[in-house]
């Protein structure tokens, strides 16, 4: 299952939508903004599933049967322990549940892009930046603070 990382809107878009729709701040005009970095590199996710599979997907495909995305999809295969890590835990009879998630986030460092700064960093290197949860009770929730996302990666080699 193919679920693509969704367009981001401008600031002045999502300015002007505001206002000619006052009623999805909640009669407030108080807005809490928390920038992140764009960084040059190329759109990626690894997809967790329930069943412990794990799959690299690029901003438009699965990369599967031999695909890759700049060496992504060979680096998510040799981290796939940590990935399957990130997204389980274990009940109170001490059995392993696998919680699907997608972990959104920008494939970055050397030869991964031409003529950009981040591409002279040492090591390939995925900054995460959403999380996905895909679990049916969650509604499709999207995890966006870098301290909640932080708590996830903290095991994942070259993830940030």
């Amino acid at each position: 299952m193919f679920v693509p990382w969704t367009e981001i809107e401008s600031f002045y878009n999502i300015r002007k939508y505001a206002c000619a729709h006052p009623e999805i701040l909640n009669s407030t005009s108080k807005v809490i903004y928390r920038p992140k970095i764009k960084l040059h590199g190329t759109n990626a996710a690894v997809q967790c599933l329930p069943n412990g599979q794990i799959i690299a997907q690029s901003r438009s495909q699965l990369l599967v049967d031999g695909a890759d995305n700049a060496g992504f999809a060979k680096w998510v295969k040799e981290n796939e322990d940590a990935w399957r890590k990130a997204s389980s835990h274990e009940d109170l009879r001490g059995k392993t549940n696998h919680v699907p998630f997608i972990f959104y986030g920008e494939w970055i460092g050397p030869g991964v892009q031409k003529g950009v700064a981040v591409s002279e960093i040492p090591n390939k290197s995925f900054a995460v930046f959403a999380i996905r949860s895909l679990a049916e009770h969650c509604n499709d929730v999207l995890f966006i603070n870098p301290d909640v996302i932080a708590l996830y990666i903290k095991d994942i080699p070259n993830t940030y």
